[in-house]
């Protein structure tokens, strides 16, 4: 379960109306009228068209509670039955728990005698959770909230399938320069990069005739660290999207001492979960060092972790949510859809309903940006179905609201 994207769904009812009411004049044909977002502060495109843009709805991910917990641990493995206990959830309620969980400090686990489980508590120790039913925060008793962040999860705008939009490096912190610069492939016979400085006002680096959607960062280009930067593409007829974006996407190297620290904490990380008897999984520690990573936003580092596992032919579907997840965060969410198909592919009925919950948003989401209007109500009832399962009053309340504009 992907611990970085809390928000409360009433926020977004107002956008989801609109939405399916410009869907609704339009007959599904056309996308929706554009909406004026401010150009991108020191740039100014000099022939850029004014872009028309879709928007589309947050991913489903557990909502905070009124205590807004903070604190952020990862279940990294169980034996047994072991359930977890969602604060605001109806009481006596759980869900079946799975290495890939986050919890916070205000959640409750579940371990059956007989059972166990391992939880990496965010001071980068893994720590047996007792038989019995106990408070996370009498588990892990030392945060310092290194894990993962609670910025929520942002509306996305993407463009059509005929835009231009930049892949990476996009909205993120980095550790070191990137190896490539990537950008949707529109079919173009070539493209004119330039990585353009924020403070300086200035293109630092351009580009031109490339035949390809990336290229290899420039060597001879020195990043200076906490300074922003943007990539910007164009093909001679689109502009990448500069104009139309509601985040900032522009990505900074972080201090020399920054990122010192966050690869010593990744290293500790690994070295916890490998001397575990039950943690030592490929998966769950890329999940982990992903989780770190983003306690820095470092997006494009957590997204790089999670993609090798998909690489490596991983079968755990917290890997692909995640996935899914980051890049519906990053306001590329029609890219999320592969990853949240898989895991929809791989999470079994007797897996975690929240885990099924997230999926079907996620899929209900990205169905009605594709104006698969039919398909995105059979997913978001499915949705609606597993919270009433799990007692979640705020998302019952959200999804009935929902259903009743579809």
């Amino acid at each position: 379960m992907v611990k970085t994207m809390y928000t409360h769904p009433w926020r977004w009812s107002f956008l989801i109306a609109c939405m399916v009411l410009m869907s609704a004049c339009n007959a599904g044909a056309t996308p929706p009228a554009s909406i004026p977002i401010p150009t991108v502060l020191g740039f100014t495109a000099d022939t850029t068209p004014e872009p028309t843009v879709e928007p589309t709805l947050v991913t489903a991910i557990p909502v905070e509670s009124d205590a807004d917990p903070q604190t952020q641990h990862l279940l990294v493995a169980t034996s047994g039955n072991v359930q977890f206990q969602r604060f605001g959830w109806e009481d006596g309620l759980s869900d079946r728990a799975h290495a890939g969980v986050a919890l916070t400090e205000v959640d409750r686990i579940v371990v059956p005698d007989g059972g166990g489980a391992d939880i990496l508590c965010d001071n980068f120790t893994v720590t047996p959770a007792p038989r019995g039913t106990n408070s996370i925060d009498t588990i892990c008793t030392q945060p310092t909230k290194q894990l993962g962040d609670r910025d929520g999860q942002q509306s996305s705008f993407p463009r059509g399938d005929d835009g231009l939009f930049i892949i990476s490096p996009r909205a993120t912190n980095l550790l070191a320069p990137p190896a490539v610069l990537r950008w949707r492939d529109t079919g173009a016979e070539q493209y004119r990069v330039r990585i353009y400085d924020m403070e300086e006002s200035e293109s630092v680096w351009v580009k031109e005739d490339i035949p390809e959607s990336m290229v290899a960062f420039p060597s001879d280009l020195t990043l200076i660290p906490e300074r922003r930067y943007v990539l910007f593409v164009d093909d001679g007829e689109l502009f990448s999207e500069d104009l139309d974006s509601t985040i900032d996407l522009s990505f900074r190297l972080l201090s020399h001492d920054a990122a010192a620290a966050v690869r010593q904490d990744v290293a500790t990380i690994e070295q916890q979960m490998t001397e575990s008897d039950r943690a030592n999984d490929e998966d769950v520690i890329a999940f982990a060092i992903a989780q770190r990573y983003l306690a820095e936003n470092l997006m494009s580092d957590a997204i790089q972790t999670l993609e090798e596992r998909v690489d490596a032919d991983s079968q755990s579907p917290y890997i692909y949510l995640m996935l899914g997840d980051l890049y519906n965060r990053i306001e590329l969410a029609r890219l999320s859809e592969p990853y949240y198909r898989t895991s929809e592919d791989l999470i079994a009925p007797d897996m975690s309903l929240e885990w099924q919950m997230q999926v079907a948003i996620g899929l209900g989401n990205v169905t009605l940006l594709n104006n698969q209007r039919d398909e995105a109500v059979t997913y978001f009832t499915t949705a609606h179905d597993l919270a009433t399962e799990l007692g979640d009053d705020q998302w019952i309340n959200y999804l009935d609201d929902l259903l009743q504009v579809l």
